[in-house]
């Protein structure tokens, strides 16, 4: 499934949802900018979706890049705020980008939003991106989390 916003008779966002078995989506949404050797270049967000109470998990959706690309930002929601810390993890290959695990995203206990935390991580077409929760709080696990991906594609 595929919408596009348009403004001005140009498309604004196009966005894209990969389905997934289960509670979880990946949506791509992009940012034209001018058109590159294969097509469009710009910022894009890929975004992961893991609907009702979060549980620790290897990312479920993972997404293939059809393109090469750099990874500029993380960031997250949780509709409803859990009892401790949310830790999440992205992963490229199954490998984790954070060297150390105490530098991984996270919403802390009570809170709601993660703001975009800087990334700068090349990926080739055909990485594979993976969101994993490796923390999801104690008694109230939260739940509805929005993971967001901003990324550029390389020319």
């Amino acid at each position: 499934m595929a919408d596009i916003i348009v403004v001005a008779s140009q498309p604004v966002i196009q966005v894209i949802e990969t389905p997934a078995p289960g509670p979880v989506q990946v949506i791509e949404a992009l940012i034209p900018g001018p058109p590159g050797v294969k097509g469009p270049v710009g910022e894009s967000v890929t975004v992961f979706t893991h609907d009702y109470a979060l549980f620790v998990t290897e990312g479920q959706q993972p997404y293939c890049f059809p393109y090469a690309a750099t990874l500029l930002g993380f960031s997250a929601y949780l509709r409803v705020a859990a009892d401790a810390d949310v830790v999440m993890d992205v992963n490229v290959n199954g490998v984790s980008i954070f060297a150390d695990p105490a530098d991984r995203p996270r919403i802390l206990a009570g809170e709601h939003l993660l703001s975009e935390i800087a990334l700068n991580v090349p990926i080739v077409g055909t990485d594979l991106l993976r969101i994993d929760l490796d923390d999801v709080g104690s008694t109230l696990s939260g739940e509805d989390l929005s993971a967001y991906v901003r990324h550029e594609r390389t020319v």
